[in-house]
């Protein structure tokens, strides 16, 4: 598969204006993997996590409410067909970029993920770095709000 993120491996990209945080929503089923990457998220400067969840109806209900910038959501974790959470958000806020983890990072091409919204989606075994650089090159791609 294309690697999305070698043109910006090893970069910052700050969001718009120096004082902005990209609002980071974490699904996933499972508490240990939520905990370390919450705290891959706010080990940055310029992200912060404004919601965590354990499962697709929880973010979907969450979304409105939290109001992040970008998702990051397990696929497994999404594991019912259709993926729920995924194609309601990219319903609710199609600006929205969602970073997908996926055992295989082709399962979400494979099963359509990439066709809804502004995703990526990145095997489990990428690394922190790998996962904060695919939020901020989404969100720097798609920032929905410039001036905030």
């Amino acid at each position: 598969p294309p690697d999305f993120l070698a043109a910006t491996r090893g970069k910052r990209y700050p969001m718009a204006g120096s004082a902005r945080t990209l609002a980071v929503m974490i699904v996933n089923d499972h508490p240990i993997m939520r905990d370390g990457l919450r705290l891959a998220v706010q080990n940055e400067p310029d992200m912060r996590v404004v919601c965590e969840v354990a499962s697709q109806v929880e973010a979907i209900d969450q979304f409105n409410s939290c109001k992040p910038d970008a998702v990051l959501i397990d696929l497994q974790g999404c594991s019912s067909p259709g993926f729920l959470a995924i194609r309601a958000i990219a319903h609710i806020s199609p600006s929205t970029p969602i970073v997908i983890l996926a055992t295989f990072a082709d399962e979400a091409t494979r099963l359509g993920g990439l066709t809804l919204g502004h995703t990526i989606c990145l095997s489990k075994t990428a690394t922190p770095v790998e996962v904060l650089e695919a939020l901020r090159t989404l969100a720097t791609a798609f920032d929905r709000n410039p001036s905030a």
